[in-house]
């Protein structure tokens, strides 16, 4: 496939021919602003050459291709050098030889390919690392979670349990939602527990199971907690919602309580505050973790 060059500009000094010379595909646009988006918008170029022509540059031009991509942006020197150069990567003036400016608008091409791909591998592996992180903060929340939840089992009581018909998880994280369900069959006698790793997809079995519980995080894939909890309100208004989540921001549980949730346990404590939050909110009361503090202005 030919490296493509979008053009910008009258091409008075066969530019695009000396270009189209050395394999270059060039889509030319004229002086048309709207024909530069639709060529920039077609697909990823190599490079964009702008003549200049005597006037102004005209700052759409730069935002245009600033924002549609990273591609080297190279300038043609008319006589006149009425552009600023400092914006343009590349700047070619009309004395310099064919083969001369050729060779350098090459170089700043693959130049410019190098540092894409160097970003590229950059932002995978900051991807990456912050998927790990994420993955460390969950499993050290479980094991925290089992921690707390095997010495409260320990000080609590058969005659403790309840009987719940159906339970709904909502984590993007599997093993919270097993470490949850393996908590919950030590202290409830329950007929149905479910699991959803996103929003979209609580939803979705909130209208299908009509649960008396969902225990709903935040930060969930597709579709966060708080929207989700909105139109779960809508499809099941008699099930209870329970949020356990990381954030503690005032706002965020404010918002969240707002949507019809009856309580609110961080997931640092739950542990130890999951289970009385069930038994709290399963009795039509509020439950608010220990370490969430809410001003009295929209306190519950």
């Amino acid at each position: 496939m030919a490296t493509r060059i979008v053009h910008f500009g009258f091409d008075e000094n066969a530019i695009v021919s000396a270009l189209a010379s050395e394999g270059y595909e060039v889509d030319e646009c004229g002086i048309s602003i709207p024909k530069l988006n639709n060529a920039l918008q077609r697909g990823e170029s190599a490079a964009v050459t702008i003549e200049e022509d005597g006037g102004s540059l005209p700052e759409e031009i730069v935002t245009s291709v600033r924002s549609h991509s990273s591609v080297p942006l190279i300038l043609f020197r008319g006589e006149t050098e009425t552009y600023d150069s400092s914006v343009f990567d590349l700047v070619i003036t009309h004395r310099t030889p064919k083969s001369v400016w050729l060779s350098r608008v090459a170089e700043v091409i693959e130049r410019s390919r190098g540092i894409r791909a160097e970003s590229g591998v950059a932002r995978a592996r900051l991807r990456s690392l912050m998927q790990e992180s994420a993955s460390l903060v969950d499993g050290s929340l479980a094991a925290g979670f089992e921690l707390q939840h095997a010495l409260v089992k320990q000080k609590s009581s058969q005659s403790d349990a309840v009987r719940i018909g159906c339970i709904l998880i909502v984590d993007d994280y599997a093993k919270w939602r097993q470490t949850v369900c393996s908590m919950l069959r030590d202290f409830a006698e329950i007929d149905s527990i479910n699991q959803a790793a996103d929003g979209i997809e609580a939803v979705d079995k909130a209208r299908e199971l009509k649960p008396d519980l969902i225990l709903l995080d935040l930060h969930l894939p597709r579709l966060n907690g708080i929207e989700a909890a909105k139109q779960i309100r809508e499809i099941a208004p008699a099930t209870t919602i329970l949020f356990v989540s990381m954030n503690r921001d005032a706002e965020v549980v404010r918002e969240a309580l707002k949507t019809g949730g009856s309580g609110y346990v961080l997931k640092t404590d739950a542990g130890r505050e999951l289970w009385p939050a069930i038994r709290s909110v399963l009795q039509k009361k509020v439950y608010l973790s220990r370490d969430v503090h809410l001003t009295a202005e929209g306190s519950h």
